[in-house]
């Protein structure tokens, strides 16, 4: 996986198929973000590196770890 910045495109699969979006933080440790519909989550990156992104069709952010993302060219 290569190191991914904020504002980089990337594109994950979803069970609808391929979404795209940007990255907007890496997630540390333990932080409260938000996702989804203006709803609080609170996320571990323990093991396995987190990335918040914001999809590009439904405007929403997700958490997603870092090895699911693929960097758009």
């Amino acid at each position: 996986m290569s190191k991914l910045s904020k504002g980089e495109d990337v594109s994950w699969n979803t069970p609808q198929g391929k979404t795209s979006g940007k990255v907007v933080k890496k997630v540390k440790g333990t932080q409260s973000v938000t996702v989804g519909n203006n709803k609080k989550r609170t996320v571990k990156a323990s093991d396995e590196d987190k990335v918040v992104v914001k999809s590009k069709k439904s405007g929403k952010q997700a958490v997603h770890s870092a090895k699911s993302l693929k960097k758009e060219t």
